[in-house]
């Protein structure tokens, strides 16, 4: 009797290990074939195609049927109590359950190629890890020997199995090659919570030595926009993680943000490029993009210059005291910007060190109000980007002209371009009586109405022969002159009337505020305090 307990035992353990070896026979038996019976009819077919080696592809998807509808998903850690382990436990190696599942996931239906090796299962209730390894290690193996070139996708924990086959072929050869995949892309599984499945911490998480190329793609949990997190381990890239929507901007963005990620995933897994020079071409098309976008942007800023052509002309006029004696000057040639220097071009300025803040903020401006000029800040309606800068004193004109590669123009060229090149017109675009047709005057209402200035090239009725915009109106411009009551004295050479000195600058154009159509005349002049700064005066720039 005493040997009973020990019978019983025996019994016990033969029953255990007859279960498990059958349980074992059954689980193995239900993965037969699943991955590799489709590659041996895909190498029968390229066969009798006589498809060359170069041209076999294939790619294997391992899909669980039980994963969410987003495949990039990280699943959360399984907290179930004793009750759901041990129930876990009898299911998976004592029930079992169809290996197959026929109902497609997201990702299945993403890939559609007669060269592709689904399996979608409903986890591992009907087999183990270590039998679907074995089962894609054999299909491998197949494709391999039919000359393919192999891909592998796994969603979620199914990174296990894949990761297992890869890792005990590593250092096989068959025919003299390496037996390997080409592409390996994991989703839904980052490379931490990798670490933590068992069949896979017994080495550390990177590209086995017969992958090329392997990715690890992945939402975290813990986010709640989706910001797709990816690993690339190739022979430049060494696993370190980034954000994919920086790479591929709007990636993440909309509804169907699923849908365009897989297909960018496809393109990746399908494409004869290899992942890490994809990423690199993407990476240098955004890099074009925004060198494209900053050239835009300077261009914005950037003066364009409207050649003047040399020649001779009568300057001044007979009808203004300051403006007499009219007089022959020669001009040589040069170029003047074709609108008056805008906001956003002084502001460059600013920004680059080289020249001091307008002053349409600080209180010191001389702003109309309406009815008077009186101190005090610019209004929001004259700081358009494109408008004239205005409230800049003579030497803040000078600095933003040396800065730009150019000066103040003299006031024989201003009247010179003004005239069309010097033809003799009263105003940029001939004799025509002026109206906001062709200028922003006071005409129907200071500014055409709007009582301020209005962008650069508005009224382009209004433009000399040569393009020059604003020459009448809007503002007055800063020159390089000094003023002189008239021009008895003043140089025929087309250069500044610097010697003697004065007191006042000279000022041309006219601006928004001038209700006398005389004041945006070719020839009239006025002149102001180098240190003043108000909202109706601005500058051309030359060169």
């Amino acid at each position: 009797m005493r040997f009973l307990p020990t019978l019983l035992v025996g019994a016990m353990v033969a029953g255990i290990s007859g279960l498990a070896l059958w349980r074992a026979k059954t689980l193995a038996e239900r993965t037969v074939g699943v991955m590799s019976l489709p590659v041996e009819r895909l190498a029968a077919d390229w066969d009798a195609q006589k498809v060359p080696q170069g041209r076999r592809v294939v790619t294997f998807l391992l899909s669980d049927a039980r994963a969410a509808a987003d495949p990039f998903m990280v699943a959360p850690e399984p907290r179930g109590g004793l009750v759901e382990t041990a129930g876990g436990w009898v299911n998976r190696n004592l029930i079992g359950a169809p290996p197959v599942v026929q109902t497609p996931t997201e990702l299945g239906r993403a890939f559609d190629s007669t060269t592709l090796v689904r399996w979608t299962h409903d986890g591992y209730s009907a087999f183990s890890e270590d039998a679907m390894s074995r089962e894609l290690e054999k299909a491998i193996v197949k494709a391999h020997d039919a000359g393919a070139e192999i891909n592998i996708v796994a969603q979620g924990e199914d990174a296990a199995p894949a990761l297992m086959a890869l890792k005990r072929l590593e250092g096989v050869e068959r025919g003299g090659v390496k037996v390997g995949a080409n592409k390996v892309m994991l989703l839904g599984m980052n490379a931490p919570r990798l670490k933590r499945i068992p069949s896979v911490s017994a080495y550390d998480f990177s590209r086995p030595g017969n992958v090329l190329e392997l990715a690890n793609i992945w939402v975290p949990r813990e986010e709640m926009a989706r910001t797709m997190r990816m690993q690339v381990f190739g022979e430049k890239r060494k696993g370190g993680e980034f954000a994919l929507d920086q790479v591929w901007p709007g990636l993440a963005e909309g509804s169907d943000s699923i849908e365009r990620s897989l297909r960018l995933l496809r393109q990746m897994v399908e494409s004869p490029d290899s992942l890490e020079r994809a990423i690199s071409r993407q990476e240098q098309a955004l890099l074009d993009a925004e060198a494209t976008r900053k050239a835009a942007e300077e261009r914005k800023y950037a003066i364009v210059w409207v050649p003047i052509p040399g020649g001779s002309f009568m300057m001044g006029d007979e009808e203004w005291n300051n403006s007499k004696p009219a007089h022959r000057v020669k001009v040589k040639s040069f170029e003047m910007s074709k609108t008056e220097v805008t906001n956003r071009q002084y502001r460059k300025c600013v920004e680059a060190g080289a020249c001091t803040p307008a002053h349409g903020s600080d209180g010191t401006c001389q702003v109309y109000d309406g009815s008077d000029w009186k101190q005090g800040d610019l209004p929001a309606s004259f700081q358009g980007d494109d408008q004239p800068v205005v409230c800049v004193d003579w030497s803040q004109a000078k600095a933003f002209a040396r800065w730009a590669g150019g000066r103040l123009p003299s006031e024989a060229e201003w009247e010179y371009a003004a005239r069309g090149a010097g033809k003799g017109r009263k105003y940029p675009w001939g004799n025509e009586a002026p109206s906001c047709r062709h200028a922003v005057m006071d005409d129907g209402g200071m500014g055409c109405g709007r009582n301020s200035t209005w962008p650069g090239c508005s009224k382009t009725a209004g433009n000399t022969e040569q393009g020059l915009c604003d020459m009448a109106g809007n503002v007055w411009e800063w020159t390089q002159d000094w003023f002189h009551d008239s021009y008895n004295g003043a140089p025929a050479d087309g250069s500044a009337w610097e010697f003697p000195a004065g007191s006042r600058r000279v000022a041309r154009g006219g601006s928004w505020s001038n209700v006398d159509a005389g004041n945006i005349r070719a020839a009239r002049r006025s002149n102001d305090d180098p240190g003043n700064r108000s909202d109706n005066l601005g500058l051309h720039v030359a060169r």
